[in-house]
């Protein structure tokens, strides 16, 4: 079995794999976001960390910050066949 990778800001991250992720922990349908809105709304947060089984990712984690005081992760995003592995933890 491969090994799950951990990404700090990656650069296959777009909006198709992000909606791709959302969809499947049921948290958003597919016709929710346009493509390029979402593009827009990655492109403005603090960091990104993902991991990935090959091509696939398999969970997510969005931060916002001022880039001094404060930071927030609005929502960590795990595949519901990858959940209580750690992924989220990690």
């Amino acid at each position: 079995m491969r090994e799950i990778q951990y990404v700090k800001n990656s650069k296959r991250l777009n909006a198709e794999k992000f909606l791709d992720i959302v969809v499947s922990v049921e948290w958003a349908g597919k016709n929710t976001w346009a493509l390029n809105d979402l593009e827009m709304a990655l492109s403005k947060v603090s960091g990104t960390y993902s991991a990935w089984l090959g091509e696939e990712i398999v969970g997510f984690v969005r931060v916002l910050s001022d880039d001094l005081i404060f930071s927030c992760i609005p929502e960590i995003l795990v595949r519901p066949d990858f959940q209580s592995c750690g992924v989220g933890t990690r």
